[in-house]
């Protein structure tokens, strides 16, 4: 089984990658969601999924959240903050996020140094939905590296 954290502070983005996970995909579990923000109503709205929530914004007790949990990728769906360089360096070409500009839309490695490297989807934003798209991605880069990365 292959674990995946979600990092985030919000709930739309979030709850889309965890329907898609749970009906789609069943050797993915999204093992437990670490959330910045206590105003968003998590905890409610994940109940019903089963899916261990946490609320913090210190590096250190995400770090022991994930290594108590076995993550193996961390996905950042609308996390208000910037990552530590020590925490960026730990999860190298495992922590994934999104960024939408007024033309596109990205999914990406956080790296420390940011490249054209580390962009692994783009596509021009017209009407595209990043809820679309996000789960998908996701999917595709943990099934392409995971036993690259862990074997």
């Amino acid at each position: 089984m292959i674990n995946i954290c979600i990092l985030t502070s919000s709930i739309e983005l979030s709850e889309t990658i965890i329907q898609y996970f749970n009906k789609i995909y069943l050797n993915i579990n999204v093992s437990c969601i670490i959330s910045n923000n206590l105003e968003s109503n998590i905890i409610n709205k994940f109940r019903r999924y089963k899916i261990k929530t946490y609320f913090t914004n210190k590096y250190k007790e995400i770090d022991k959240i994930l290594t108590e949990s076995n993550i193996h990728y961390i996905i950042l769906a609308d996390y208000n903050d910037n990552t530590p360089k020590n925490f960026t360096n730990k999860y190298k070409w495992r922590l994934i996020n999104h960024k939408e500009t007024d033309t596109e839309l990205l999914i990406y490695y956080v790296n420390i140094n940011f490249s054209k490297n580390d962009i692994i989807f783009k596509i021009k934003k017209d009407n595209s939905n990043i809820k679309i798209f996000y789960p998908i991605i996701i999917e595709k880069i943990i099934t392409e590296t995971f036993y690259k990365l862990f074997n």
